[in-house]
């Protein structure tokens, strides 16, 4: 996957067949763990809904998120989200005691960007009021990212669904895996 800096993507995967990629509670945590240690570093979380059987997340790529820097600890975000899946799939394979792949073989992504309505860098994006952001279609998908098991009948608010972060836009999360501040800038939350 090629990513450009200064970016918002919706990136998202599902089992392979559609099967469970979380099978007890656990297997959420240790998911975030993961985003934690690989995606955190490299890119700014702005929303991640953990289901069943698939996710979405919601980044924003700095420079560093696209480049290769061996020195300085950081990873090129599409090798950072090749290596959150292939360890949590490990993960899961050892604790399950099974083997092969748990996810679809190729990541989705989608440029948060992409309405010709909306600004297509940070740049420009900068200059604008955030009253002027309406139609983003980012915005859309951070929505829709919450929103996710209340359409699937999991919970009856999007807060109570503890594998998302909409409980910590609503502050009950204590230590946010989302950079709030970012997405507030971003999005206009």
């Amino acid at each position: 996957m090629r990513y450009q800096s200064h970016q918002v993507y919706h990136i998202f995967n599902q089992g392979n067949n559609r099967e469970k990629i979380f099978f007890e509670p656990c297997n959420y945590e240790y998911f975030k763990a993961k985003l934690r240690r690989y995606v955190c570093p490299n890119a700014d979380l702005l929303a991640y809904c953990l289901m069943p059987n698939h996710f979405h997340l919601l980044i924003y790529t700095s420079d560093l998120s696209v480049q290769e820097y061996k020195n300085s600890g950081l990873q090129n975000i599409s090798f950072a989200i090749s290596q959150l899946l292939s360890s949590y799939t490990k993960g899961i394979n050892r604790r399950f005691n099974r083997t092969g792949s748990l996810f679809r073989s190729k990541t989705k992504k989608k440029d948060g960007w992409n309405n010709d309505n909306d600004f297509r860098s940070i740049a420009e994006f900068e200059g604008k009021a955030l009253s002027h952001v309406e139609n983003v279609y980012a915005l859309r998908v951070f929505n829709y990212i919450h929103e996710n098991p209340v359409k699937a009948r999991l919970v009856r608010t999007a807060e109570e669904w503890v594998y998302s972060s909409a409980r910590e836009f609503s502050k009950v999360e204590e230590k946010p895996l989302c950079n709030i501040e970012r997405a507030k800038y971003l999005l206009g939350v």
